[in-house]
């Protein structure tokens, strides 16, 4: 059930699917998120659970995500004590999207350290029932198939939707995504692996330079 591996400060973090975060050894539990998390194996083996955490560089606080009991992409936001433990009751929902499918979550979190800002990916959460694809990756005012920046509101993206009675996102940095499950980044760079259609994987690399200069986010295609 392991499903992420962190290293924070010559800390390692091992994040186990059901809802526990392990802290250098098995017997440490940094934070149980348990009670709040959909068992995935409960759920027919869907793609819930417990997903990413990344702490702040400077300030005593980190995000986590994971789908809570309403089947939701939730990210929470805990601050840390003086000894660098979870505050339990500081626990505030920052982010929260449906999924009605269970597949396709991504929740990957990152700390950018170009941006100075958290970036959480999020899946396109599987296919719309009453069509092969779904729209919501290139439609510019919904949060699924992105990354997004988590404080930031400094993208200017054009309006794509199929309904054009909101304004587009200011928080997006990527769109037309699949199931970006996660995100790395090396400089000015940002490498975000995707999972593909049926046989093929793709692995893409964007310039953050670009961005800066346009306030276009990435366009990666999903699902044409």
């Amino acid at each position: 059930s392991l499903n992420n591996v962190y290293i924070y400060k010559n800390d390692i973090y091992v994040l186990d699917v059901f809802g526990k975060v392990f802290k250098n050894n098995k017997e440490t539990i940094f934070i149980d998120i348990s009670s709040e998390t959909i068992n995935r194996f409960d759920e027919g083996r869907r793609e819930t659970g417990l997903f990413s955490m990344a702490f702040h560089p400077t300030e005593n606080y980190f995000l986590i995500s994971f789908t809570n009991k309403e089947s939701c992409l939730t990210v929470k936001k805990y601050t840390l004590d003086i000894d660098g433990n979870p505050n339990l009751n500081s626990g505030e929902v920052i982010f929260k999207v449906p999924n009605t499918a269970q597949i396709h979550f991504s929740g990957s979190l990152i700390w950018s350290e170009y941006f100075q800002d958290f970036l959480l990916n999020v899946g396109d959460m599987g296919l719309n029932p009453n069509s092969e694809y779904s729209s919501d990756p290139l439609d510019t005012t919904s949060p699924k198939g992105k990354i997004l920046f988590m404080n930031k509101k400094i993208s200017s993206p054009d309006l794509l939707a199929l309904n054009n009675s909101t304004p587009p996102r200011n928080d997006l940095l990527a769109f037309g995504l699949r199931n970006p499950w996660r995100s790395f980044e090396y400089k000015n760079y940002l490498f975000v692996p995707d999972v593909g259609l049926k046989s093929d994987e793709e692995l893409n690399i964007v310039d953050l330079n670009n961005f800066n200069t346009t306030k276009k986010p990435y366009l990666f295609g999903w699902p044409h």
